[in-house]
């Protein structure tokens, strides 16, 4: 369970960052497309 906790955790770091950066340089449709990806994966876990 500590384990699942922890895989968790570093998953919501790591999704933060990425949204964090491609708000940084939202310069292509590429970016835009994997942000919705990533927005996409988080409301499907909730």
């Amino acid at each position: 369970m500590l384990k699942n906790d922890y895989s968790r955790n570093e998953h919501e770091k790591y999704y933060t960052y990425i949204i964090e950066n491609i708000h940084a340089t939202r310069s292509s449709d590429f970016l835009e497309e994997e942000r919705g990806e990533v927005l996409k994966k988080l409301s499907d876990r909730e």
